[in-house]
């Protein structure tokens, strides 16, 4: 068994723990088990910080740095996306997209099971670490690691973005900030994201044997383009389900 991460027992709450812990198994038809357990902070949503290690080259933030990237190098000398996937990368680099693997993913007070093609299976991991990496504009996203959904569904990302998005806006309302309810904001939070997941891509290229995470990044990067569309149409698709709050 390989393992990234040592794993502990489920919070009961958020609140009661100092740390968040996602615990991901990966079950292969060869037998080989491999368990990457991310730990967040229970405040913040942040990985927490692991020993300190050496990073390959390839973490450095000027190896093909995001072209929309407001880090420099003499302040942010690593890529923070970067930073946090080295032992992704070396456990998963030789994994090829289409292999079959079991999935289970324990988070506080709930299991996840599936069975995907790896390429599915490990896109949610990835999205997991980019959003609590530290990325300036991967941040936004982190608020939705607060309930963490493996496998989610085009609907369900856009659905839990949109919502997310919106819960901001009504505690910049409560602040006196200006909220932004037409949701214009989010379309460019998902455009600059594209934009990071070409970067990383260009990174995990350089570097991986097989195509696993190239198309895990893929998939991913599908959301910046669906999530916008979502906007685009006002919401259009969800007011059915809204019945009740749309009478007088």
């Amino acid at each position: 068994m390989k393992d990234a991460g040592a794993a502990g027992p489920a919070a009961e709450a958020a609140e009661a723990e100092p740390e968040i812990t996602i615990t991901y198994t990966f079950r292969f038809p060869d037998g080989e088990e491999v368990v990457v357990a991310p730990r967040l902070r229970s405040d913040t949503l942040e990985l927490g910080r692991e020993p300190p290690r050496v990073l390959p080259d390839w973490t450095a933030l000027a190896f093909h740095q995001c072209s929309n990237c407001p880090l420099t190098p003499a302040r942010s000398p690593l890529c923070p996306v970067a930073a946090v996937l080295p032992e992704v990368v070396e456990i998963f680099g030789d994994r090829l997209s289409y292999e079959e693997v079991d999935l289970d993913v324990m988070a506080p007070n709930r299991t996840f099971r599936c069975h995907a093609p790896m390429q599915d299976a490990l896109h949610s991991l990835l999205g997991l670490y980019m959003a609590a990496s530290g990325c300036p504009h991967l941040e936004p996203l982190r608020p939705m690691l607060l309930i963490h959904l493996p496998q989610a569904s085009p609907f369900e990302t856009a659905w839990r973005s949109v919502s997310m998005y919106l819960i901001a806006q009504y505690l910049r309302a409560r602040r006196g900030l200006e909220p932004d309810w037409e949701c214009l904001g989010l379309r460019t939070i998902y455009e600059r994201i594209h934009e990071v997941n070409l970067g990383l891509s260009r990174r995990l290229a350089a570097v991986s044997t097989r195509d696993a995470g190239l198309n895990s990044l893929v998939k991913l990067d599908l959301f910046t383009w669906l999530v916008p569309q979502a906007i685009e149409k006002k919401l259009e698709d969800y007011v059915s389900f809204f019945a009740s709050y749309l009478q007088e």
